[in-house]
């Protein structure tokens, strides 16, 4: 919905403002990973830049920050106002990450900002209310990109990775062998498998 502010020029004259407020807000959160790296460190290092409440806000953090492929040994996350970019927050903690892996920063920037204007458009959504957010991280071996959800429901991890799968193809565009999979990662312990066997990998 279309929020209306207004503002004077110089001259005195005011002039309506419009702003598109989102569905929900989010947060950046700016993690640097360098020097030792622990969980304690991890979580330390954790900061929240600023929140995104509207469209204009959100094009105004794009236009402000480096883009991920120009950032070392860091990462960006943008995840709902309120859930933190841990394992252990209450809430991602009932789910688990659809990661994108690439030896290469080509590609990079384009698929992160495919995964985050899903977000923030709810696209990812309609497969079900339980989207957290997404990371995106740099380091000299390669970078990592991931979509973290709420939900253990298969039906709902399958979709959503197909949309995300489709996001981050920039990133192995060119290459001969074509893309590689993307693999599901569980927080904490992956539900049991029927008959005691071994859970197989989730991949796509």
């Amino acid at each position: 919905m279309a929020e209306v502010e207004s503002q004077s020029d110089s001259a005195g004259v005011t002039t309506p403002t419009e702003f598109n407020k989102l569905s929900t807000p989010w947060s950046l959160w700016v993690m640097s990973q360098y020097g030792k790296v622990s969980k304690d460190h991890w979580q330390a290092n954790q900061t929240k830049a600023m929140d995104v409440t509207t469209v204009e806000e959100f094009w105004r953090m794009i236009n402000n920050i480096h883009p991920p492929s120009k950032i070392a040994s860091a990462d960006y996350s943008l995840f709902r106002q309120g859930i933190t970019p841990a394992w252990e927050d209450r809430i991602c903690q009932r789910g688990g990450r659809w990661v994108a892996k690439s030896d290469k920063t080509k590609g990079l920037d384009e698929a992160w900002q495919n995964v985050i204007l899903h977000l923030i458009g709810e696209q990812f959504s309609t497969h079900g209310n339980c989207i957290c957010g997404s990371v995106v991280s740099t380091r000299r071996s390669g970078v990592k990109l991931a979509i973290w959800i709420s939900t253990r429901n298969m039906d709902e991890i399958m979709a959503i990775g197909k949309m995300f799968k489709e996001c981050v193809q920039p990133l192995y565009q060119g290459r001969i062998e074509g893309p590689p999979t993307i693999s599901f990662d569980y927080f904490g312990e992956a539900p049991a498998a029927p008959d005691s066997l071994e859970p197989k990998p989730i991949e796509l």
